[in-house]
């Protein structure tokens, strides 16, 4: 039930939309791919909830694949690399962060 996956996540920022998504990724992990998670970017990145961040931690974690990559870059570290002036405000997402750090 959704509300179980709800209290498993209660210590954690925005846990009801996590919980949301988590029971959408196995829904559409069961009906479009087998079971299987995606091995790739596109088709990680499809997954309700998952952004670019994640899927590169998953490729990198799960399947060891680090070709293209690069680092993980959440805002966090994009509001710090702006702060310490390594990029700019044309880099206007994590994503871009991620590229000009690299």
């Amino acid at each position: 039930e959704l509300e179980e996956v709800e209290a498993c996540l209660r210590g954690v920022n925005f846990h009801k939309t996590k919980a949301r998504n988590l029971r959408a990724i196995g829904s559409v992990l069961l009906a479009e791919h087998g079971g299987a998670v995606p091995r790739d970017f596109e088709g990680l990145v499809a997954l309700p909830g998952v952004g670019p961040k994640i899927a590169n931690l998953v490729r990198a974690l799960a399947f060891a694949d680090v070709e293209d990559c690069g680092m993980v870059v959440d805002t966090h570290v994009h509001r710090l690399a702006r702060r310490l002036g390594w990029t700019s405000s044309a880099d206007a997402s994590p994503e871009h962060t991620r590229r000009r750090l690299e």
